[in-house]
């Protein structure tokens, strides 16, 4: 399952949510206007505001979200021993790399 946080009223999030939708991949919607804090520690690791992030359960757990660093681009990123960033540039490439 995968989780998305967004922010209520959002054009990017609603688009996220509309792609994931098309694409009949479930998920859980994680308001951050109805949980700031869940929210808070996502964006401690992630050092962004930016929004959407998804977050993809598994034996690690990824967090995907769009960077405003360039020198990040194309990383993963280990936090913990358990838990890697995936910064992206846009979007649409979250998306690529959620189908695949």
């Amino acid at each position: 399952m995968i989780r998305i946080h967004v922010l209520d009223g959002c054009d990017k999030c609603n688009n996220f949510k509309q792609a994931l939708d098309n694409l009949k991949i479930k998920y859980k919607v994680v308001s951050c206007e109805k949980d700031p804090n869940e929210c808070d520690k996502i964006e401690l690791l992630t050092e962004t505001e930016t929004y959407p992030m998804a977050i993809l359960d598994g034996e690690e757990i990824a967090i995907l979200y769009i960077t405003n660093k360039f020198e990040d681009l194309g990383k993963k990123i280990k936090k913990g021993s358990n838990i890697a960033l995936f910064p992206f540039y846009s979007i649409d490439n979250m998306l690529l790399y959620i189908k695949n």
